[in-house]
């Protein structure tokens, strides 16, 4: 189900067989997901959601639980999205390292990430969208910082504040959409980081 064009695949009819699946061995989890709290299509946003960036569906099990738990506090795909996010974090960098290994992450300046966390919290509209001309010198700084680390394929996560990392994945997305964003909380505590950059560190014009 993973690939290029995985997101696509995934409709309502397969996300009923994979429901279908985990019914046999865990029907009280399934009566808990849907058709309420979530309608099908919801659900089938949520795991759209989840594969457009990269996670696995494999142990959807352990996604529907977490699911289950999200949708008790929201109905909203996006937010059900980022409710389980921190839960899925040994799924996410999987991908991006090894047991033993470090992973390897990019962080935002904290006088960057404090600005972007003020206009997140001040947006009653919650597009969760990056003021452009901002926006576009965060992105020639990351790109600048990622294109060693492309260029030799080492495997790398850009963590933020969980306030921020929709409109930074958003912002993300369009130039390097291969890139994980990750909130502080989706990476586990036992693991190991290796910090590459501070985007903004050496780019203090970003918050002017």
């Amino acid at each position: 189900m993973l690939g290029a064009n995985a997101t696509d695949l995934l409709g309502p009819d397969e996300v009923q067989a994979l429901l279908d699946g985990l019914k046999e061995r865990a029907a009280q989890l399934v009566a808990s997901l849907t058709p309420n709290p979530l309608p099908l299509t919801t659900l089938t946003q949520v795991l759209k959601g989840l594969l457009a960036e990269n996670i696995p569906l494999k142990e959807f099990r352990r996604i529907a639980q977490a699911i289950a738990v999200a949708a008790t506090r929201s109905a909203d795909a996006e937010e059900i999205i980022e409710l389980i996010r921190p839960e899925l974090g040994p799924l996410i960098i999987q991908k991006l390292c090894g047991v033993r290994e470090p992973l390897r992450v990019m962080t935002l300046d904290g006088q960057l990430e404090g600005l972007l966390g003020q206009a997140a919290r001040a947006d009653q509209s919650r597009r969760h969208v990056i003021e452009p001309d901002l926006g576009r010198r965060i992105v020639d700084a990351l790109q600048e910082a990622a294109q060693p680390l492309i260029a030799e394929a080492k495997p790398f996560a850009l963590v933020v504040q969980p306030a921020i990392r929709l409109a930074i994945r958003k912002l993300v997305k369009t130039v390097l959409p291969d890139t994980p964003v990750l909130s502080f909380f989706e990476v586990p505590e036992e693991k190991a980081v290796e910090v590459v950059a501070v985007i903004g560190q050496q780019h203090q014009a970003l918050a002017a």
